[in-house]
């Protein structure tokens, strides 16, 4: 649902639950931030993520009274 130079904002389908998959939890590459393009890029593999793009992911943390859900990708 969104893309900044922190990580990406993920709506779950189902229930329409909003959270963040950040920066530092994308082990696989160092990724760069895209403005323009809305989108993430990694330096090493050549993983592009984007705006609108489906991805599948694990609830890392979940803060209920801070509201908010850490995501990681499963892929």
């Amino acid at each position: 649902s969104g893309v900044t130079e922190r990580g990406l904002y993920v709506e779950l389908i189902d229930n329409k639950c909003e959270g963040m998959i950040r920066m530092v939890d994308l082990k696989s590459d160092f990724f760069e931030y895209n403005a323009q393009q809305h989108s993430i890029y990694g330096i090493h593999t050549h993983k592009k993520y984007q705006l609108g793009d489906p991805i599948r992911i694990k609830v890392k943390k979940v803060n209920i009274q801070k509201r908010f859900l850490d995501f990681i990708p499963t892929e």
